[in-house]
C-alpha cells in the first residue's frame, strides 16, 4: 500500500470518525438528560434551534447515515475506534462520578461535623448564654503565651492555676530534669498562627473542649553553665497543639477577667504566683473547673483523635457502681504517675513514685530507682508523652479485692547512662516510639469522689498538696496513699497488649492482664504509618520504592521526616509492635480500616492508594482487591453520611 492509500484507506476514516463522534458525544451531553438548558432558554419545542436551519430530527437522521457509511467501508478503523470512544465515555463518566461522591462526601462531614459542633455549643450556651467560641479562643491564646514564658522562665507557677496536677507535673518535673541535665530550653519569637474549638462534649461531670492551636517558634536549648547554645537553630518552627480544656457545668462565662487572666474566678482577687490550687483570699480550689475553663491535657498534632469516652470497654457497668468515676481523672493522674516514674529513674530516687504504687511495684522494680555502680543513673532521656488513653475497666473477680484499669501511655525516649547532675545534650534523633498500658488498681468498693477529679496529687482525705518524700502516707491526715483504700494506684507497667472489644457486664478481671476480643483500633496518623511499617519489615527489609511510599503518605500525614525515621526505627527495634493480621478476616478488616482512614477527606490521595496496594499486596490482596475495598467503603461512607442536613 502506497502512502496515499495508506492516508486515504485509514487516516482520513479515523479522523473523521473521531470528529463525528466527539460532535455528537458533545451535542449528546449538552441537549440530553435535563442539564444545560432544555425545556427552556433557547428552545421552542425541546430540540435544538427547531426554529430554522437544523433540526434536532435531520442532524441525527444525518448522523446515523453517515456512522453506517464509515462502519461499512472502513470496518477496520472505525469499529474498534467506536468500541474504543464508548470506552473511554465509561470510563470518563465513572471517574467523574467519583469525583463527585468524593466532593460530596467531603461537603457532607464537614457539615455534620460543623452542625455537630454547633449543637453542642447551642447546648452550652443553653447554660451559659455568653459562651462562644471565639471568646474563649481568644483568653487560651494568652493562656498559651503564658504557659510558653513559664517554660522559658523554668517556672510554671504563673500558669499553675489554670492547668491540672498532671499538666503541672509533666512540665515541673521537666524543668526540674532539665535543671539536673544543666539545660535551658528557651522559647522566642512566639507567634500564635491560629486558633479553633474543633470539639465540644458534655457530660454529667464536665464540660470540654478542644481547641487546636498552630503557633511558630524559635525553640533553642543553653548550657546553663556557660551559656553557649547545645541544640536549635535561630529560625522559627511551626507547630500544632490540641489543648483540652474542662470545665463543670454549672460554671458561667464571667465578663470580668477570670482564670485565665489570673483572676479567682470565684472572688475576684487577683491571683500571684502560687504553688497550689487554692485562692488566697477566699479559699477556693480554683483549677477544680468549678469556676472556669482548666487545661487537662495538650495533644500532638499526628497523635490527636477525638473520640467519646463512652468507647471504653466496661466503663457503663462501672459508673452504675461508682457514679463519679470519671476517664478524666484517670488519665491526668495515670500521666502524673508516668511522669514521676521517669523522674525517680532519672534522679534514682523512690520518693517520686512512693505515694503514687504499690510496695510490691516497688520492690519488684527496685534496680530501675538505684545508681549503677559506676554511679551514673540509668534513665529514658528526652523523655516525652503524646497521649494517654484508657483502655478498659476490670471489675475484680471473687478472688480479688481490687479493681483494675489498663490505661495506655503513648510516649517517646531512649535509653541512656549518665552522671546526674551533668551536662546532658539532648538527642532526640535516638528517640523511640513506646506503647505501654500502666495497670492501676483500687480496692473494691471504694467511691470516686467528685471534688477530686482534677486534683492528682492531693490527698483525695483532707485536699492537701502532696510532698515528695518517702512516707507512703498523707503528712497531713496521716491518710495512706500507696494502699488503693483512696485512690487509683500503679500496679504494672508492661507492653501495649491491644484494644479491648465490647465486655460483657459479667467480665471480671481473672488474674491475667490480657486483651481480650480484640477490636480494629482507631488508629493516629503516627501508629497508621507504624502498622505499615510492620507490614513491610515481615521479610525484614523496606525496599527504596516503598521508602518513597512512606514518605509520600507520611507528608500528607503531616509527619515530619525526621518523626517516620524514629517510627521506622521504632518498629525495626521493637518498641512499638504493632500487630501483623495473620487472619484473612482481620487482614480484610484492617484493610477496611485504612481504608476509611484514607476516606476522610471524602477519596483516597494517590499516595494513599499506593501505599494501600503495596501493603494489599503483602495481605495477599490484588491491586484490583484494593480499589474494590476503596470503593466499597467510599459508598458505605457516603450512604451513612446521606441523612446529613445539607
Amino acid at each position: 500500500m502506497n502512502r496515499g492509500a495508506w492516508f486515504k484507506k485509514l487516516v482520513m476514516p479515523a479522523f473523521f470518525l473521531i470528529v463525528f463522534l466527539g460532535f455528537n458525544f458533545e451535542a449528546g451531553a449538552r441537549a440530553g438528560g435535563g442539564s444545560g438548558f432544555s425545556g427552556g432558554g433557547f428552545s421552542s419545542s425541546g430540540g435544538g434551534f427547531s426554529r430554522g436551519g437544523f433540526s434536532g430530527g435531520s442532524r441525527n437522521s444525518g448522523s446515523s447515515i453517515a456512522l453506517l457509511y464509515l462502519i461499512f467501508n472502513y470496518p477496520y478503523i472505525s469499529i474498534p475506534l467506536i468500541l474504543f470512544l464508548i470506552f473511554l465515555t465509561i470510563w470518563s463518566s465513572k471517574g467523574v462520578r467519583q469525583t463527585q461522591i468524593a466532593a460530596k462526601i467531603r461537603r457532607r462531614i464537614r457539615r455534620q461535623e460543623t452542625a455537630e459542633l454547633e449543637k453542642a455549643e447551642t447546648d452550652l450556651t443553653k447554660r451559659d448564654p455568653d459562651f462562644t467560641r471565639h471568646g474563649l479562643c481568644k483568653r487560651v491564646e494568652k493562656s498559651f503565651i503564658v504557659i510558653q514564658n513559664a517554660w522559658t522562665g523554668q517556672n510554671m507557677k504563673p500558669a499553675r492555676h489554670f492547668i491540672s496536677d498532671g499538666i503541672y507535673e509533666r512540665f515541673s518535673l521537666q524543668l526540674e530534669m532539665n535543671k539536673a541535665s544543666l539545660l535551658h530550653n528557651q522559647m522566642s519569637e512566639i507567634k500564635i498562627i491560629s486558633s479553633e474549638v474543633v470539639a465540644i462534649r458534655s457530660d454529667k461531670f464536665f464540660d470540654s473542649v478542644d481547641i487546636k492551636i498552630t503557633a511558630q517558634a524559635v525553640d533553642r536549648f543553653f548550657s546553663i553553665k556557660d551559656g553557649r547554645p547545645v541544640l536549635g537553630g535561630p529560625n522559627p518552627e511551626i507547630f500544632t497543639e490540641y489543648w483540652t480544656l474542662l470545665r463543670r457545668p454549672g460554671a458561667k462565662t464571667k465578663a470580668d477577667p477570670a482564670l485565665l487572666e489570673n483572676y479567682c474566678p470565684n472572688c475576684g482577687a487577683p491571683l500571684e504566683l502560687l504553688d497550689r490550687t487554692e485562692c488566697p483570699a477566699c479559699k477556693a480550689m480554683i483549677n477544680s473547673g468549678e469556676y472556669d475553663w482548666v487545661l487537662t491535657e495538650i495533644t500532638q498534632e499526628s497523635e490527636y483523635r477525638c473520640l467519646p469516652h463512652h468507647n471504653v470497654p466496661g466503663l457503663d457497668q462501672f459508673v452504675e457502681k461508682d457514679p463519679a468515676f470519671s476517664v478524666c481523672h484517670i488519665e491526668d493522674r495515670t500521666s502524673v504517675v508516668f511522669c514521676r516514674y521517669i523522674a525517680a529513674e532519672f534522679f534514682a530516687d523512690i520518693k517520686y513514685i512512693v505515694k503514687l504504687s504499690e510496695e510490691e511495684f516497688i520492690h519488684l522494680n527496685q534496680s530501675d530507682f538505684t545508681p549503677l555502680k559506676n554511679g551514673y543513673h540509668r534513665f529514658y532521656a528526652d523523655s516525652a508523652v503524646g497521649s494517654v488513653e484508657l483502655l478498659e475497666i476490670m471489675p475484680g473477680g471473687k478472688q480479688h479485692e481490687f479493681d483494675f484499669l489498663r490505661v495506655q501511655v503513648c510516649w517517646s525516649g531512649h535509653i541512656r547512662e549518665a552522671k546526674v547532675p551533668g551536662l546532658i545534650k539532648p538527642e532526640f534523633n535516638k528517640s523511640r516510639l513506646f506503647r505501654h498500658e500502666f495497670v492501676l488498681k483500687r480496692k473494691k468498693g471504694i467511691k470516686s469522689s467528685e471534688k477530686n477529679i482534677l486534683t492528682s496529687i492531693h490527698c483525695p482525705n483532707c485536699g492537701a498538696p502532696e510532698t515528695k518524700n518517702m512516707k507512703a502516707y498523707c503528712e497531713y491526715c496521716k491518710t495512706p496513699l500507696n494502699d488503693g483504700s483512696r485512690d487509683w494506684i500503679l500496679h504494672d507497667i508492661r507492653n501495649f497488649s491491644g484494644y479491648a472489644g465490647d465486655l460483657p457486664e459479667t467480665s471480671t478481671y481473672s488474674g491475667e492482664l490480657h486483651c481480650r476480643n480484640t477490636r480494629t483500633p482507631c488508629p493516629d496518623n503516627e501508629m497508621l504509618i507504624a502498622g505499615a511499617v510492620r507490614m513491610m519489615l515481615v521479610d525484614n527489609v523496606i525496599s527504596a520504592q516503598e521508602k518513597q511510599l512512606l514518605e509520600h503518605f507520611a507528608t500528607f500525614k503531616r509527619v515530619s521526616p525526621e518523626r517516620l525515621e524514629v517510627i521506622i526505627s521504632s518498629v525495626q527495634e521493637g518498641t512499638i509492635r504493632p500487630e501483623y493480621p495473620d487472619d484473612p478476616v482481620l487482614k480484610l478488616a484492617y484493610l477496611k480500616a485504612m481504608a476509611l482512614m484514607c476516606l476522610s477527606d471524602g477519596k483516597a490521595a494517590r499516595e494513599e492508594l499506593k501505599l494501600m496496594e503495596s501493603l494489599g499486596c503483602r495481605l495477599g490482596f490484588s491491586s484490583r482487591d484494593v480499589r474494590n475495598i476503596l470503593n466499597t467503603q467510599q459508598k458505605n461512607l457516603y450512604k451513612s453520611l446521606k441523612n446529613t442536613v445539607l
